[in-house]
């Protein structure tokens, strides 16, 4: 059997091979209170010019509605500089 420890020291040894900086994973499961604030962000536009992203807000606001039910969740993150933003917040 293999232990959590071991599968999550795979995922470290993949994700940073893979480029990424950051890694989480947690259970899924979406608290309501973060459901009701991505509505309202939805409702408000403050999505921008991103039109895909109110399309399947089912599949947003609750991972059951992708066909299964998964367990828990895998997020991945890259950081990186964008000149253009320094150079914004140095003014």
């Amino acid at each position: 059997m293999i232990e959590s420890k071991e599968i999550i020291s795979e995922f470290k040894t993949l994700i940073e091979g893979s480029g990424f900086d950051l890694y989480g994973i947690c259970e899924a499961n979406i608290p309501e209170e973060d459901r009701e604030n991505i509505l309202l962000w939805v409702k408000e536009h403050k999505h921008g010019n991103m039109e895909w992203y109110p399309k399947n807000m089912d599949l947003r606001l609750d991972f059951k509605n992708l066909g299964f039910d998964p367990q828990s969740v895998i997020v991945l993150g890259a950081i990186y500089n964008d000149p253009e933003y320094e150079k914004f917040e140095a003014e």
